[in-house]
């Protein structure tokens, strides 16, 4: 492995931990939605959760394609 690939992997796991961390935030905020009628998501709240997703979900497919590179 070369430096320009290790920087890339310590990259795509910080970003996967910041994806879980996010992850971890949204379910708390969608059980207290669910629960009480504080915290409600908005409109607007609900476009920048579906970017995100499409985001992550482009981001999580980076991520498997350099560790499977690493791993051959």
């Amino acid at each position: 492995m070369d430096d320009t690939e290790r920087a890339e992997l310590i990259a795509a796991l910080h970003q996967s931990a910041t994806f879980g961390e996010g992850m971890l935030d949204l379910n708390e905020r969608l059980l207290d939605a669910l629960d009480s009628e504080s915290n409600r998501l908005t409109a607007d709240d609900l476009a920048y959760l579906r970017a995100g997703l499409e985001r992550w979900r482009a981001q999580m497919a980076t991520l498997r394609r350099r560790l499977v590179g690493l791993t051959i």
